[in-house]
């Protein structure tokens, strides 16, 4: 799909399980309850598209695993143009797709093959390609494609190099796999690139955004999931203009600062993110939460741009586990 112009009465562009799909120099307006999404999709590759809300209800949208298989992974996006988007919950971007299929302790692991400790809930869903991953006790971080299943027995695409144990806490929900958002845009909404849940090996990097919100990566139990953000990379952005009108992904709708904002809801887990090189300007906030014993661990901070040294905020909590170095 490339150099259209779409006006969306809702939606601009919905692509359902694409594989391999160019979206290149495009006018998407998305209409006055509209958005747009990418679903269970994989290989996709979004470039210098322009999209626009069109209206006070427009907003944004989102890569999904809302579908079969639960996988969305391996998108391109870069040098695109988000403005406008002030509607429902203001995100230019965000990921999405909750549920789960289990979480807790491993019974037995044997190279590719895990027993479970307990019954999962597989229900009629594809699981093909989920992930598997360790976010507590031993073998923390780790995480592998789920290959085949059967009640309690899960085969991996590959074996962990740690093997778990009893201390180990597993989940296996939908996969949200290797996402690049490099040199895009964002004007004028209430957020502007939002990891929410499950974020595996993803990179933002050399985005700039005013009026919007700025960049969130929320690990937490969503759609009785316990979704972890693992090895995420947030490098050189810039936040430029720090005051926003109707942001933030918990809520909010009074006006505050944008800002890089890093938060675990227990039981889930921040794992080996990397903060480098962003510049925060003017009244802008690069914060690192943790709420109900969340685990935040192996997080580096560094040499980001601050206006105010008082605006990088840290959880006491989570001190230990986190390197930052200006």
């Amino acid at each position: 799909m490339e150099d259209c112009d779409v006006l969306g009465s809702s939606r601009s562009l919905y692509l359902y399980a694409a594989r391999g799909a160019i979206v290149r120099r495009n006018k998407l307006h998305n209409g006055v309850q509209g958005w747009y999404n990418y679903n269970v999709s994989r290989g996709v590759d979004v470039e210098e598209n322009d999209i626009r809300g069109e209206g006070p209800f427009a907003t944004g949208g989102s890569y999904s695993t809302w579908g079969q298989p639960k996988v969305s992974r391996d998108i391109y996006t870069a040098n695109n143009k988000y403005s406008e988007m002030i509607g429902f919950d203001r995100e230019a971007f965000t990921s999405d797709g909750g549920g789960g299929a289990y979480f807790g302790a491993i019974a037995e692991c044997r190279g590719e093959r895990l027993t479970l400790a307990a019954d999962p809930s597989w229900g009629s869903d594809d699981w093909t390609g989920a992930v598997a991953a360790i976010v507590g006790g031993h073998g923390m971080g780790q995480w592998r494609s789920v290959k085949s299943w059967s009640g309690r027995q899960v085969d991996l695409a590959d074996a962990l190099s740690i093997p778990p144990d009893s201390t180990s806490k597993i989940t296996i929900v939908p996969a949200q796999l290797h996402y690049i958002f490099f040199r895009n845009h964002f004007r004028h909404t209430g957020v502007a690139v939002q990891l929410y849940g499950t974020a595996i090996e993803h990179i933002v990097a050399e985005n700039d955004e005013s009026g919007a919100g700025g960049f969130y990566a929320m690990a937490l139990k969503y759609a009785g999931g316990v979704a972890p953000q693992l090895n995420v990379q947030f490098l050189g952005n810039m936040l430029m203009e720090g005051r926003n009108y109707r942001y933030g992904p918990d809520g909010r709708n009074n006006g505050g600062t944008s800002r890089v904002d890093v938060l675990s809801i227990a039981p889930s887990a921040v794992i080996g993110m990397v903060i480098r090189n962003n510049q925060l300007l003017g009244d802008t906030t690069l914060s690192i939460r943790s709420q109900q014993g969340g685990a935040i661990t192996g997080l580096l901070v560094d040499r980001n741009r601050i206006s105010d040294q008082r605006d990088l905020q840290i959880d006491p909590s989570v001190l230990s586990q986190v390197l930052v170095r200006q």
